[in-house]
């Protein structure tokens, strides 16, 4: 999978997620970009994991802890799905 549809994914299971009640529901509307940062966008430990989780489905990957521990950015966490894709999860 490539960086922009990794970040594509990401954004649009952010806005989902806001859409169900799951996420700060700003979020729906909020302009989103690679550099918005992961406390930018107000989620507590469970809304992270579940961003994570249903990103990991829809990409047909599984990350480690160790490959989230680095990311602070919406960016940072595309390049680390579209990098878990091209090694095959």
């Amino acid at each position: 999978m490539s960086y922009n549809i990794a970040l594509q994914l990401i954004i649009d299971e952010i806005r989902l997620m806001a859409n169900e009640g799951s996420a700060p529901h700003d979020l729906a509307e909020k302009a989103l970009n690679e550099h918005t940062t992961i406390n930018e966008l107000g989620l507590d430990s469970m809304s992270r994991l579940q961003l994570i989780t249903a990103v990991e489905d829809r990409a047909d990957v599984m990350l480690g802890d160790d490959d989230l521990h680095q990311t602070t950015t919406i960016g940072d966490l595309a390049k680390v799905f579209a990098s878990a894709s091209k090694l095959g999860g």
